[in-house]
């Protein structure tokens, strides 16, 4: 709570709301990704996977590509998307 007291104009109700939430989403990225290396295929638990047109088309120019993407969550899940487009 401490580290979100400043971003949230040191309102501590609110704070600690997030505090609840952000835990909460974390549990939830855990079970995904424990999930995953149990086995459980992970494709059905995404309703649609989108842009990789963009990533053929850079591939295409055969220069290498800089794939650049934020750490919001279950990143580890992104290289199963590359493995079902390989």
């Amino acid at each position: 709570m401490g580290n979100l007291l400043p971003i949230l104009k040191n309102d501590s109700v609110l704070a600690e709301q997030t505090a609840r939430q952000l835990f909460s989403n974390f549990g939830a990225k855990l079970t995904d990704l424990w999930r995953y290396e149990g086995g459980e295929p992970v494709g059905k638990r995404f309703t649609v996977w989108s842009g990789w047109e963009y990533f053929e088309a850079a591939s295409a120019q055969g220069r290498g590509v800089l794939l650049v993407t934020p750490h919001l969550g279950n990143w580890e899940l992104g290289a199963v998307f590359f493995v079902k487009h390989d």
